[in-house]
């Protein structure tokens, strides 16, 4: 089991029945290059990969049963401008979205700005309950 910095978390049991985006962002800083020249773009890891992990807290249901789950990781320069698209998931079939279910668990991709955030995009109908859990860290996130 890895450990979670509270400041590395973008949801923590966070509700989800509509489109929403991550309780929280997470910004990397911008910080200096090797020669003191000041970075847009965080160098992450120390040459190790960092890990966005997306997991189902609780069992996400709807009344019909037919809602799905996108889910996007956006970046950006600034933190009111959080608005590029970094990678998305297909629609995950509600069906799937059990709780301990693992939407991703994934390197981060190069080419970052300094801040993060998910957008949680429902597709058919709103989910009635259920929960996300979505954090960085060193280790993959391992089922079982």
């Amino acid at each position: 089991m890895s450990i979670r910095d509270a400041l590395l978390k973008l949801s923590d049991a966070q509700a989800l029945t509509s489109t929403a985006d991550s309780e929280n962002t997470i910004d990397f800083g911008a910080g200096l290059d090797a020669f003191g020249v000041a970075r847009t773009a965080p160098e992450l890891g120390d040459g190790k990969p960092v890990y966005l992990n997306v997991v189902v807290d609780t069992t996400l249901d709807s009344s019909g049963g037919t809602a799905t789950l996108t889910v996007t990781l956006y970046t950006g320069a600034t933190s009111g401008a959080i608005t590029t698209a970094a990678f998305a998931t297909a629609a995950i079939a509600e069906a799937s979205l059990n709780s301990g279910y693992i939407i991703m668990s994934m390197p981060l991709p190069l080419g970052l700005s300094r801040y993060l955030k998910l957008t949680y995009t429902v597709g058919t109908e709103n989910f009635t309950s259920g929960n996300i859990d979505a954090w960085t860290g060193m280790e993959p996130v391992r089922a079982g």
